[in-house]
């Protein structure tokens, strides 16, 4: 059971951050584009720049909560799966950034 626990809590752990890559970079060249594009819809879509100031808001703000939505993803991806599906419910977001083992003695 201990063994199966840890290749869960790693699998858990590798996809999490994997997650929290691949959302950082996303949110990046998102607001990259709407750097680049911004004076261009100025003068020819003002509906746009208030578009693109709105989301660029909330999606500057969403870095500031990655791990958390990493997480909510993470749990969504791996909950159907029963060896993570205990360990899931047991762990929160501030546990995945600990050591397995730190992780396997919380679940006793």
């Amino acid at each position: 059971m201990s063994e199966q626990t840890l290749q869960a809590i790693e699998k858990i752990k590798k996809t999490h951050a994997n997650i929290v890559v691949t959302l950082g970079i996303s949110i990046g060249v998102i607001l990259g584009i709407y750097f680049f594009t911004f004076p261009q819809f100025l003068d020819r879509a003002p509906g746009v720049v208030t578009f693109q100031a709105i989301s660029a808001v909330f999606l500057f703000a969403s870095f500031f909560f990655l791990k958390r939505m990493a997480f909510a993803l993470t749990r969504l991806r791996l909950m159907g799966k029963p060896e993570c599906k205990a360990v899931l419910k047991a762990v929160s977001v501030a546990d995945v950034d600990k050591d397995a083992d730190v992780i396997l003695a919380k679940l006793g």
